[in-house]
């Protein structure tokens, strides 16, 4: 049988390489993830209803957990009931806060006891913001992507 001898040339290198792709990864992984909520969050301000103050109060949070990056939005409890919609519906004072004592619910000066929400329309403005947002972010990962592969 004849004999076959392979010779590798660059190993070193390529092993340098990959030692620098793996801790370079976790800076870009951050950074993506950072970047990728500093448009979500503009696009859900954005594109949030109203005077404003639904929209001041969505931010965002990013953990690491192993090799996973999370990023997480938060916003007004009441969010879910704009993007779903409602009936029309009774609200009467402390049933939602879930403060019993609550005597009056207050509007422009003025105490009810409760009042008749005649219901809203569903506003997604969240996947709004999404379909705004996704080419931006889509952009993102692949230049970290080639960043990372040295491109």
């Amino acid at each position: 049988m004849e004999q076959v001898t392979v010779t590798v040339t660059g190993r070193d290198r390529a092993i340098a390489r990959v030692d620098a792709i793996k801790v370079g990864q976790r800076a870009v992984q951050r950074h993506v993830a950072s970047e990728s909520g500093k448009l979500m969050r503009s696009a859900l301000r954005d594109e949030a209803p109203g005077t404003g103050r639904m929209g001041k109060a969505i931010g965002y949070r990013t953990s690491t957990q192993g090799e996973t990056v999370q990023l997480r939005f938060h916003g007004p409890w009441f969010t879910h009931f704009v993007t779903k919609g409602t009936k029309a519906h009774e609200i009467w004072a402390g049933f939602y806060t879930g403060k019993s004592d609550k005597q009056f619910l207050f509007f422009e000066g003025s105490g009810v006891a409760h009042v008749h929400h005649p219901g809203a329309k569903a506003n997604n403005f969240v996947q709004r913001a999404y379909d705004r947002s996704i080419t931006g972010i889509r952009e993102l990962l692949r230049a970290a992507g080639a960043s990372l592969m040295g491109r």
